[in-house]
């Protein structure tokens, strides 16, 4: 019996000593409700590299820490650049000119013709209110016209940039011929044609607005301020546009015709925005390096965006690079 509370009283000093080791070399482990713990802990992102000048061509290292479950790379270069991610970059007209050609016939009666601009007109391309109200103002005197019938002729190119840099602009011809009480003439028919708007960028590109031949349909209305009911015969063809009330042989009333194009934007452009590459796609993936090579001198500015997928939360982090 005292051998046995023997052994009893040594396995207990035993187990106890046993305890307290344990508690010296194994830390205790959090054990709270998995529920309660954060989907998403605080997002983290950081880039490091060495600040230097670099050489085109040699390769650049960046150290990307964190836990960001994707990562965007913007090289800073043209087409990859942060800033314009939501809209692209807007650039300035330099300069913004007309030209086109027009050829007349059935000259036996005379007419009038106009080549007009306006920044305040409404748009209503079809209201005779709208029309007469807007200011327009007069280009004709420096636009060349046929002087015979049947010869097409080209106008000359004529600087619109003081229009344009006041904002939206349309341009429009304008035809008045006078009443004819004869049965022996047809109205006087005016055409134009290759008609071209070209816009020049201060980066040197150029736009023709979306207007060229073919495409009239799209660029202009026409309307006849006093057509007759089934004599209208002004009509926006593909490749011309044909000012002429009518086309038979009678006596005609005094018409007023406009072709008048479509809204211009010609004080500047935004370009497409620009995008930048995914490096990362997501927490499967783990990136630690990244590296890229500039092919063009310059200075600048590379942007990293780390980003939480789920609660969309990022970081942006801006380096600026250079390269000679």
């Amino acid at each position: 019996m005292k051998k046995s509370a023997y052994i009893l009283a040594c396995l207990l000093f035993f187990v106890g000593i046993v305890s307290c080791d344990g508690d010296k070399t194994n830390p205790e482990i959090d054990l709270e409700d998995p529920a309660e713990t954060p989907e998403n802990p605080e997002l983290e992102f950081k880039v490091t590299w060495a600040d230097r000048t670099y050489s085109v061509g040699e390769a650049i290292d960046f150290t990307i820490e964190g836990n960001a479950q994707e990562i965007q790379f913007y090289s800073g270069e043209e087409g990859s650049r942060y800033e314009y991610r939501d809209e692209g970059e807007k650039i300035k007209f330099d300069k913004v000119e007309l030209s086109f050609a027009t050829e007349h016939s059935n000259l036996q009666t005379t007419y009038e013709k106009w080549v007009m601009i306006s920044n305040d007109f409404d748009g209503e391309r079809q209201n005779e209110t709208s029309i007469k109200t807007a200011e327009w103002h007069d280009l004709t005197s420096q636009f060349s016209f046929p002087t015979s019938a049947g010869s097409r002729t080209p106008s000359g190119t004529v600087d619109l940039t003081q229009y344009a840099q006041n904002g939206p602009f349309y341009f429009a011809f304008k035809y008045v011929n006078p009443a004819n009480s004869s049965s022996s003439y047809r109205t006087p028919s005016f055409r134009v044609y290759d008609i071209n708007l070209k816009g020049t960028l201060e980066n040197g590109e150029t736009t023709d607005f979306d207007i060229s031949s073919g495409s009239f349909p799209n660029s202009f209305v026409i309307y006849d301020l006093v057509a007759e009911d089934g004599l209208a015969y002004s009509a926006v063809l593909n490749t011309q546009l044909r000012l002429q009330p009518t086309n038979v042989l009678a006596p005609f009333a005094s018409h007023e015709v406009w072709a008048i194009s479509k809204m211009i934007i010609g004080d500047e452009v935004a370009l497409p925005a620009e995008q930048g590459e995914i490096i990362q796609y997501s927490h499967q993936q783990t990136l630690d390096k990244y590296q890229y090579k500039f092919d063009t001198a310059g200075e600048y500015l590379v942007t990293f965006v780390g980003v939480d997928i789920v609660s969309k939360e990022e970081i942006v982090k801006a380096i600026t690079i250079k390269v000679e």
